[in-house]
């Protein structure tokens, strides 16, 4: 070779290598443009996989992530490259290939790397050739020993299943897999609720509240029950993909949890396409019968019976309308080609993977023949899939239309499922499920005739076969005793009831009482019978409360036809007349309380006694107090009974703070003005706040009246553990009072002295604006005030009484130890209750102002302020006093006596350290220490100090 010819070979070698670094370095940024954005997205939730990776790169050098689609194979990989370079080895470099072919082209094995294979040998098939993917990867491990490369694979499940022999024999991936469909390394309920919460607040259309998620207009698209139970279900698809698909497409969120729980439009259009390319290709037309056979085996097909091949080619024939030639290889190779996509893995048998596919092949099957499918299908899947005709789908949503020939063999079949549990709570669960959905709630009549008929008749047929128990047939007093069935069980009761609390659902509760009817006409033992009499009795009830006056009316009917009694008498026993009679005054209530005039003007009219008052009617509703309030339009109705008294309706609904009813029924005639004023003294003693003022614009008060009134409103005892609305609502009254009424007739000074002695000083201040203060008991009102620890009215009174005119003696023990007020019960445990920090600094500010007033400090009695102190358990205040006086001997001892009976150990630690407790007795102390439930502590009162936990 010349000369020329070798330069001419080193410069293209240089330009390839130079080609090749330049490729390098752009996958190299590409690769770390894209951990970045992924980072940066912050939606990533670790899990118990990052730790087992990290520790396979630096022990095995090599990582192979398994699992079914949209299971975050990628991310966690991406995850996992990041942490290794940022964490462990930050001189290793990021690339990703996105297959094993590329290795040669931009992988240089003499440098430091991290390479990320995403699916290794294929995305949705294998694609995989023994001699090329062997080669690469015998260089891969080698290099891998080597230890300058780490290798980081992903690979589907399905597609490892394909290569499963390979990868098991090859060195390279020899303990280093980590499958992500197993329990270690599956995400929690709590990751995948904290992933979906994540993901949801990526999309600027929905909020995060404490009720759940809510859109643009504020209605809960997601509540927290929804939340959890999307977190709790399992999946054909990995939980991550399924949530983006979710966030991301406003068909699928207006889906709800549905879109979790029900066959997808991917899933479903994969297993039609299956069977749109039968028509076309034998093969299809066979893995297509073979799905739709194991759906009609209850997910079970055996392929090795000797009538396998008729049974597939009977289903062609339904579906196809020919048959082929078919062998048993044709079908072990089907169910091969299923498995991974469909089929669990088994030689020669098919069951699906999920329950969901189950139901796709349901959904798509019931479009051709939905004959075969509805005596198949479980309840779930008829509430969640199967739709009346007149259903309206929303976009993306999968659900399959039942046509009306089919309507009465869907009823027998949900009639089925029910009795089948009839002796388990299961089915109690189920009619309420059925209840609730969507089926019922589309009112379609044909379908609840066809459910209450199939269940009667299979009803009627169990009590006809001897020995044999229906749902409520016991022969003797043993097996009542011992009842297993629950009344809410029984599906035409439910219906009945359901139906009567639906107003405009007159047609489906005529539907439902017509097979109560037969019930009770027909052969039915007597339990059953005994049932339908009181469920009869109950939608009479819920009728009155939300039916129509004709339907009331008619079951009325029903139930005397019945020999159901009906009682005037609200004490009546219900047990003397088997258990069940219908009582008018409750039938009445419900309407009252309602608001179904039309139904309470029948009932009033046609099913009353001429001894019923109605204004005994009207008292219970409004002084009944397990009620909500009683309803207005109701009682404008009444308004125009002559039987009415207005003078009872308007005196209870002031008395019982209904202002709405007492207006509506305001007439000044009815009542004479001696009742009114009586009235308004009533208020003001019971303290109804919203009625005095109502009344005083339509009450004339005297002056007698007035002054009475203020004494009431102020002469009781004050709480002051409750808000201070109660003081304001005084003063809000006080007010009007010096506005409307001539007030000549209180006794003033009386009036401030009540006021001050219950605490009410923002009152004291009103008095003080209208009267002078000079000519009231000044010195008593600022002793008041020091006990109460009002702040404010204390302040008032330092700035504008001479301090010389003041007791800061007394009042500095009222300070210290008052009794708050509590005159009539024991105050101290409510003391305790009261107080939290700031109350607690207030008063200790309140001790150290009145001590900074006077300047001769020996005037104060610290022996009765410390004992004050200690009576009502101020232990800031004790530690301040002890601070600031001097205490005798026996304080210290009370002092400490009492921080160990209530567990005071920082208090007793600081006397302990600051005070001479020479001469206590610490046998005492530690026998009240011993009282309270800290006892571990003990050791603080050793009297050497030195044993201290």
């Amino acid at each position: 070779m010349t000369t020329n010819s070798k330069a001419e070979v080193e410069r293209l070698r240089e330009e390839l290598y130079c080609l090749k670094e330049e490729l390098t370095n752009d996958n190299k940024v590409e690769t770390c443009a894209m951990v970045e954005a992924l980072e940066k997205e912050n939606t990533f939730i670790p899990t118990h996989t990052l730790d087992v990776g990290l520790e396979l790169l630096k022990t095995r050098g090599v990582v192979l992530i398994t699992g079914m689609a949209g299971i975050g194979k990628t991310r966690n990989c991406f995850k996992l490259m990041n942490m290794f370079c940022s964490e462990i080895e930050p001189k290793y470099q990021m690339i990703k290939l996105d297959n094993l072919s590329e290795w040669d082209e931009f992988i240089d094995c003499n440098k430091t790397s991290i390479v990320f294979v995403d699916d290794l040998f294929g995305k949705t098939n294998a694609n995989y050739d023994k001699e090329i993917h062997e080669k690469i990867l015998n260089q891969v491990n080698a290099f891998v020993k080597k230890g300058n490369i780490k290798v980081i694979m992903s690979t589907r499940d399905t597609v490892k299943r394909d290569c499963q022999q390979f990868i098991a024999s090859h060195p390279l991936f020899q303990r280093c897999e980590i499958d992500l469909n197993t329990d270690p390394f599956q995400m929690s309920v709590e990751q995948k609720r904290t992933l979906l919460i994540t993901y949801m607040r990526t999309n600027d259309d929905f909020k995060y509240t404490k009720e759940g998620f809510t859109d643009t207009t504020g209605a809960i698209i997601l509540n927290n029950i929804d939340i959890h139970d999307i977190a709790s279900s399992n999946f054909v698809i990995g939980f991550p993909q399924a949530v983006l698909m979710f966030v991301h497409e406003k068909k699928y969120i207006s889906l709800g949890t549905a879109f979790f729980s029900r066959p997808d439009e991917h899933t479903l259009e994969e297993i039609n396409d299956i069977r749109r390319r039968g028509y076309l290709n034998n093969k299809f037309k066979i893995q297509y019968s073979l799905l739709v056979l194991t759906v009609l085996n209850d997910n079970c097909f055996d392929t090795s019976p000797a009538d396998a091949i008729i049974k597939v080619n009977d289903i062609i024939d339904t579906i196809y309308g020919d048959t082929i030639k078919i062998t048993k290889l044709d079908l072990i190779d089907s169910i091969h080609t299923l498995q991974g996509n469909f089929f669990l893995k088994h030689p020669h048998i098919a069951m699906f993977e999920h329950q969901l596919l189950f139901e796709s092949v349901l959904v798509s099957f019931g479009q051709i023949d939905m004959n075969k499918i509805i005596p198949v299908a479980s309840f779930e899947f008829i509430c969640e899939m199967i739709r009346t005709t007149e259903y309206k789908s929303k976009e993306g949503e999968v659900v399959l239309l039942v046509i009306e020939e089919c309507t009465y063999l869907l009823g027998k079949r949900i009639s089925y499922l029910i009795h089948r549990e009839h002796r388990h709570e299961k089915a109690a669960q189920l009619i309420q499920r059925l209840l609730h959905s969507v089926l019922i709630k589309s009112k379609n009549e044909l379908l609840i005739d066809s459910i209450l008929q199939s269940f009667v008749n299979e009803e009627n047929e169990c009590c006809s076969e001897r020995g044999m128990y229906s749902l409520f047939s016991f022969d003797d007093t043993t097996s009542r005793l011992n009842k297993r069935f629950s009344n809410s069980a029984f599906l035409p009761a439910e219906f009945l009831l359901y139906f009567a609390r639906k107003q405009g659902d007159e047609i489906l509760f005529d539907i439902a009482l017509t097979y109560i009817t037969l019930i009770l006409e027909g052969g039915f033992d007597i339990d059953k019978k005994t049932l339908c009499k009181t469920i009869l009795t109950k939608s009479i009830y819920l009728l009155c409360a939300f039916g129509q006056a004709d339907m009331v009316e008619k079951t009325i009917k029903v139930a005397r036809k019945y020999c159901i009694p009906i009682s005037h008498d609200d004490f009546i026993a219900y047990h003397q007349f088997g258990g069940e009679v219908i009582s008018m005054h409750e039938c009445i209530e419900r309407a009252f309380l309602f608001s179904n005039l039309s139904v309470l003007q029948r009932l009033l009219s046609k099913y009353t006694l001429p001894t019923f008052n109605i204004n005994e009617l009207v008292e219970s509703m409004i002084t009944r107090k397990t009620y909500p309030s009683p309803p207005l339009e109701s009682l404008k109705w009444l308004k125009t009974s002559q039987n009415i008294d207005k003078k009872i309706v308007l005196k209870l609904s002031i008395m019982n703070n209904f202002e709405y009813i007492a207006d509506f029924f305001w007439d000044e005639s009815v009542m004479l003005q001696s009742e009114l004023s009586n009235l308004f003294i009533e208020c003001c003693k019971n303290r109804i706040y919203n009625m005095i003022p109502w009344m005083i614009r339509r009450v004339k008060v005297n002056r007698h009246d007035a002054a009475c009134a203020i004494r009431y409103l102020l002469g009781e005892d004050r709480f002051p553990f409750l808000d201070d609305s109660y003081e304001k609502q005084i003063v809000k009254i006080m007010k009007i009072f010096f506005l409307e009424f001539d007030l000549s007739k209180v006794d003033i000074k009386t009036t401030i002295k009540l006021a001050s002695q219950n605490g009410f000083f923002e009152v004291v201040l009103l008095f003080f604006e209208k009267w002078s203060p000079c000519n009231f008991d000044l010195p008593a009102i600022f002793n008041e005030a020091c006990e109460y620890c009002n702040i404010n009215m204390v302040q008032w009174m330092l700035d504008f009484v001479e301090h010389k005119l003041l007791n800061f003696t007394t009042a500095f023990l009222k300070a210290c130890g008052g009794n708050n007020g509590f005159s009539r019960f024991s105050y101290i445990s409510v003391v305790e209750y009261n107080y939290d920090n700031d109350e607690k600094e207030d008063k200790k500010r309140l001790v150290i102002k009145l001590w900074n007033c006077v300047d001769d400090k020996t005037t104060f009695n610290a022996e009765n302020a410390i004992e004050k102190a200690c009576i009502v358990k101020r232990f800031h205040i004790l530690q301040w006093l002890l601070e600031h006086m001097k205490p005798e001997h026996r304080n210290v001892s009370q002092v400490l006596q009492t921080c160990c009976e209530n567990g005071q150990l920082e208090l007793i630690e600081w006397i302990r350290s600051n005070i001479d407790t020479s001469v206590v007795d610490f046998k005492s102390c530690l026998i009240w220490l011993s009282s309270f439930t800290k006892n571990s502590t003990i050791t603080y009162l050793s009297p050497e100090g030195n044993n201290r936990e």
